[in-house]
């Protein structure tokens, strides 16, 4: 029994995508976001507990695949989608675009399954990544100057292209784990931090600290982007 815990922590997860998508439909998007949020916390745990027992499978790989693309791209997706058609009900095919990020999830996962090069960091952008650059979106919008702009749809259908690209890319996003004491080696991730910190703190400043997900992510997405460009290195 001791051996299907990490089955069980990554069958919470895919439970709280559905709960998600349930909420999504209620139109509770802050509710919808948690649940994402708390979905990748048992997705973390999952690993964590299969490294610790000793227990490693096909079976738990393909559980935790099905299980991400329910938290990780079907309920971001349908989170984003639901809302542009409370919200902007004239938004008309822009607000089916977003649900674009489903299949390219999908196919993301299934390519990270067999690509024996992502071992230390990811090729194409993680489905977790993408999916909590959009969860707080919603919320975001529902308190900013642009709540009602019918340039919304277009702008996130757009978006959503484009990091449906991104996960299905050749881009090298690098591993936030600090697998070295060189400091040379580490100098993207020190980077990464700081802003991440200074991101925090600019949005508790703001009075909404659901920006700093959503830029976080973004932070992380340049300077990958920044690295495949200008570095010549091949490390993940």
């Amino acid at each position: 029994m001791i051996k299907q815990v990490p089955n069980l922590i990554t069958l919470s997860n895919l439970c709280c995508g559905v709960i998600s998508l349930l909420l999504s439909t209620r139109g509770e998007w802050e509710l919808a976001a948690w649940m994402v949020i708390f979905g990748a916390t048992f997705d973390f745990f999952d690993g964590t507990a299969a490294r610790l027992l000793k227990v490693s499978g096909e079976l738990g790989k393909q559980l935790d695949s099905l299980a991400d693309l329910v938290s990780f791209g079907v309920a971001p997706s349908f989170l984003l989608h639901f809302y542009l058609v409370d919200t902007f009900p004239g938004g008309g095919v822009w607000n089916f675009v977003v649900l674009v990020m489903i299949p390219f999830a999908a196919y993301r996962l299934a390519k990270f399954n067999i690509d024996k090069r992502q071992t230390t960091g990811f090729i194409g952008l993680a489905t977790p990544s993408n999916a909590m650059f959009w969860i707080f979106i919603p919320t975001i919008l529902n308190t900013s100057l642009f709540e009602t702009s019918p340039v919304v749809p277009v702008v996130l259908a757009i978006c959503s292209i484009v990091f449906s690209l991104f996960m299905v890319s050749e881009f090298r996003f690098f591993s936030l784990k600090f697998n070295s004491t060189e400091p040379h080696v580490n100098r993207l991730r020190y980077i990464m931090v700081g802003l991440s910190v200074l991101s925090v703190v600019v949005s508790l400043l703001i009075g909404n600290i659901y920006y700093s997900t959503s830029i976080i992510i973004l932070l992380y997405v340049c300077l990958s982007v920044f690295k495949n460009i200008f570095s010549k290195s091949d490390e993940v």
